[in-house]
């Protein structure tokens, strides 16, 4: 099995990107795992409510 954590947008405080290397080393152990980080969102859904967004998505 193999774990993937997707973030969308950048990790911009300290505090996440330790939390995230501790999570790494924890599931390294166990399973592999990888993080992929997107840049922001650019475009049509950037700054639209994540409701209407999922509605769109689904259709």
């Amino acid at each position: 099995m193999q774990l993937s954590l997707i973030a969308i947008g950048t990790t911009g405080q300290p505090w996440v990107r330790d939390g995230l290397d501790m999570y790494n080393t924890r599931l390294g152990r166990y399973t592999k795992y990888s993080y992929i980080e997107t840049p922001n969102l650019k475009g049509k859904f950037a700054k639209a409510d994540p409701a209407r967004v999922m509605k769109e998505e689904a259709a």
